[in-house]
């Protein structure tokens, strides 16, 4: 019996040792792994409520070309709004530039609510260092795309 509360011990204080390695949820920081399937697939029936695909989505897999990131809890997404190469000067967010060459958006997802990027900061729902991250990724992914 008493060797046995050892190891039930043991074992306690082995799940606390591990659980307090765990890195602590950054609210400022942009996650980057890829969403789940079940949600881009909520993701993908928001933005065809709204007429819109912004990627495609099936059982197969989804490409996440469209994807910045996650932050704050909102799901972070480009939308290419052109088939045509022509100048588009870009859109200023929080007093940062994002640039791309040609027409585009920047959505939001967060809880069932899509929204563009600028909307989701004048809500309140990203503050301007999170917009700062999400203009770090968005030049990681798209700077060879805007003209000098």
């Amino acid at each position: 019996m008493k060797k046995g509360c050892t190891i039930v011990l043991l074992l306690a204080l082995a799940v606390l040792l591990f659980a307090g390695c765990q890195e602590p949820y950054d609210p400022d920081k942009l996650y980057t792994d890829p969403p789940s399937q079940e949600v881009c697939k909520e993701i993908h029936s928001t933005f065809m409520d709204r007429g819109m695909i912004i990627f495609r989505y099936n059982d197969i897999g989804v490409n996440y070309d469209w994807y910045y990131g996650t932050i704050n809890g909102c799901i972070v997404a480009f939308y290419d709004s052109s088939d045509m190469a022509i100048h588009f000067p870009g859109w200023e967010i929080a007093g940062y530039t994002f640039e791309y060459g040609s027409p585009f958006e920047i959505y939001v997802y967060r809880d069932g609510e899509v929204c563009l990027l600028q909307e989701a900061y004048e809500k309140g729902w990203l503050t301007k260092i999170q917009i700062g991250k999400i203009y770090e990724r968005h030049n990681e992914l798209f700077a060879p795309w805007v003209e000098e």
